[in-house]
């Protein structure tokens, strides 16, 4: 005879903006996945794939091979990732066992840009392919970027857009209207493509308002580290190709 919200959320990494009465509030937070329930995941996943991985001839994710990235694997999320990675060509499976996880942060983001722009423009040769998936990790790494600048997990849309605009894009990047839709901003069209980042939407006064985050911090941590240092190596880069043409 009590009203009763409940709340479930995976946004635990912003639970501090939330105002939670000192009295009569239960909090419950999952744990991470022990090894275990990481193998009973695993043997769903093989359950469930098997005619898709045979029709391929590609192997069944092995547990221990998941387990040996344990720090993802024990994520929920991260473990999907890991199967989807290993579900092309067994890359997991065939990976170098000291692999770290900027190696491995590398592979997947990469294999899921590379599919994304492989859908989108189908014609593209292997060079233009390698530059349109470095474009699309470029952008990506900006929007991580949207977020540490401004000190929190996520950035709004006006925000990335305004980003985007000033580093990478002349004309602040649109889709062509092929239908009754409007056209997406740079922004949409950068983070709509990937199934790891989170857009919240809100309506205020009859105006829409949208943010983004992604849906693991470490997919922004590892992309502002990896802009930082391509930046840095291409300073190095033209810095010394400057020195030896003043020679």
């Amino acid at each position: 005879g009590r009203p009763v919200a409940v709340i479930v959320t995976s946004r635990t990494a912003v639970a501090d903006r939330a105002r939670i009465p000192a009295e009569g509030v239960v909090c419950i937070r999952l744990e991470p996945f022990s090894d275990e329930q990481v193998g009973i995941w695993v043997s769903e996943w093989n359950r469930v794939n098997r005619l898709s991985l045979e029709a391929r001839g590609l192997m069944a994710l092995n547990t221990e091979v998941a387990l040996a990235q344990a720090e993802l694997a024990s994520q929920p999320l991260l473990l999907l990732m890991l199967a989807l990675y290993d579900a092309d060509k067994n890359a997991l499976q065939q990976a170098d066992k000291d692999m770290s996880h900027a190696q491995l942060y590398e592979q997947l983001l990469g294999q899921f840009a590379e599919r994304e722009v492989r859908k989108e423009r189908p014609e593209l040769d292997d060079q233009d392919l390698r530059r349109e998936v470095e474009n699309q990790l470029l952008r990506l790494s900006i929007a991580g970027f949207a977020m540490f600048n401004r000190g929190r997990q996520w950035a709004t849309q006006t925000e990335l857009d305004a980003d985007l605009v000033a580093l990478i894009l002349q004309n602040g990047q649109q889709s062509s209207a092929t239908s009754f839709r409007a056209p997406l901003s740079a922004a949409q069209l950068v983070m709509g493509q990937f199934f790891f980042i989170h857009q919240a939407q809100a309506v205020r006064d009859g105006n829409r308002s949208s943010a983004f985050e992604f849906l693991h911090a470490t997919f922004g941590e590892y992309l502002v580290a990896r802009i930082v240092a391509n930046e840095l190596r291409d300073i190095a880069v033209i810095t010394a190709l400057a020195t030896d043409r003043s020679r």
